[in-house]
């Protein structure tokens, strides 16, 4: 900025600060104002107008809301249904492995496995297909004849005495039984989690009964042995296989409570 005297003088403070079209009369009382002129860069560009910044409308933030919870209804639907699908295709398998099992054990044993039958003074019989000896004749039981005579599950330390099997069967032994383990053919080796003891007093009271083979998914509710979901096997005048033996379970998916058997 220069400031021009009456004498001629001219006093620069330096480029782009301020400019005078007003005269310093030397000697006198007054000095008038410097006009302020400035055109430095920081000026020139605050002095534009701020450009608009990009934002969604609130109509625009709706339509997104709307689409994410559309596609979040359909991701949990769609997990839903597979895991029911999941679950049926797993008993299927089990069911498969099991009908095969029992299916060797007749070729070689000349008939199905027994299943637990009771004939009434009436001479009518019952079956009682959820607490069944499956596990038992397929596996394979060794028998220890010392004192009153007990059963034992190869592999499995837990015996059992002549009165359970009476009580908990109603027969006096297993077909498929040898003094000698060499002499058992396992027709199953079923995994730990595809066995469990039931109990017998209700849901709530300790495992005191048989081991039974158990679905892959809980039992439906009111089931008298609580959250275990035995296979179910009638092999004496079974229902739809008339000629061999019905085998099923009662999957509950979701809501819904779905038959898988083999017929």
């Amino acid at each position: 900025m220069n400031f021009a005297s009456t004498s001629g003088h001219t006093l620069d403070l330096g480029d782009n600060v301020l400019r005078s079209k007003s005269t310093v009369r030397s000697g006198g009382p007054n000095v008038e104002r410097a006009q302020l002129t400035t055109e430095s860069p920081l000026t020139r560009d605050s002095a534009k107008p701020l450009r608009g910044v990009a934002a969604f409308s609130l109509i625009e933030l709706l339509v997104v809301f709307s689409i994410i919870t559309v596609l979040a209804a359909l991701i949990v639907g769609l997990s839903s249904v597979a895991g029911s699908k999941a679950k049926q295709s797993r008993a299927r398998a089990e069911l498969a492995q099991l009908v095969t099992a029992i299916q060797r054990y007749k070729s070689e044993l000349g008939q199905y496995p027994p299943d637990n039958a009771i004939t009434s003074a009436s001479g009518d019989t019952v079956v009682d297909p959820a607490q069944n000896q499956l596990y038992y004749e397929l596996a394979g039981v060794v028998v220890n004849n010392t004192g009153s005579g007990s059963f034992q599950v190869a592999g499995n330390p837990a015996p059992i005495t002549s009165a359970s099997v009476k009580n908990w069967f109603h027969r006096d032994g297993f077909l498929h039984a040898a003094a000698d383990p060499k002499e058992l053919k396992p027709y199953l080796s079923p995994k730990a989690s595809q066995i469990k003891r039931v109990p017998l007093n209700g849901p709530a009271s300790p495992p005191n009964g048989p081991e039974v083979l158990i679905a892959p998914t809980d039992a439906p509710k009111g089931s008298r042995f609580g959250t275990i979901n035995p296979w179910r096997y009638v092999s004496t005048s079974p229902t739809n296989n008339p000629n061999s033996f019905d085998l099923w379970a009662e999957l509950v998916i979701g809501k819904q409570t779905i038959v898988v058997g083999n017929w």
